[in-house]
């Protein structure tokens, strides 16, 4: 009855908490960073595009179905040229400034297959120049940004686990 009491009062101190309750926090793999970057990377491909695409005047529904196919290919495009350059591998993800190149290549890759589809499938009237530079600058700028956030935060991250004793 007295412990009923105390959970009854709001006495947290009084609780013993079980070990499975306090457990630290777990570690972060590298395949599974490995993995956020990658779905960043697609993110950062995709909605910018339909943002812009938004506020260019493209409505809802039919008018952006040619976008959503579009960006969500060049995500895809983005993504696999990323894997196959190495850029989701744990040092590229610690060092973006040295890898930023090959980031670039990729983008541009990615982008000018984008171009070859809609020349050869003859739906590149369907897009208009102005929405798909500012998509291009707007969704390569997102990407190295935010390598470089990321390692920036892993960075400090590994000092304050090394200043606690903590193994990351």
């Amino acid at each position: 009855r007295r412990k009923g009491a105390e959970l009854m009062s709001g006495s947290v101190e009084s609780l013993d908490l079980p070990a499975k309750l306090t457990r630290r926090p777990a570690a972060l793999s590298q395949a599974v960073l490995a993995g956020m970057i990658a779905v960043a990377d697609a993110c950062a491909t995709i909605l910018p595009g339909l943002l812009l695409a938004f506020l260019h005047g493209r409505r809802l529904g039919e008018d952006l179905t040619e976008i959503a196919a579009m960006v969500s290919l060049a995500a895809l495009l983005v993504v696999l040229g990323g894997h196959a350059a190495g850029l989701y591998r744990f040092p590229a993800l610690m060092a973006p400034r040295r890898h930023i190149r090959r980031m670039l290549a990729v983008c541009a890759a990615a982008f000018l297959i984008l171009i070859a589809l809609t020349f050869a499938l003859k739906i590149s009237a369907t897009f208009s120049r102005v929405w798909t530079f500012t998509w291009l600058l707007t969704f390569v700028v997102t990407i190295v940004m935010i390598r470089l956030f990321v390692a920036d935060a892993l960075r400090r991250l590994v000092a304050a686990s090394h200043r606690r004793g903590l193994a990351v």
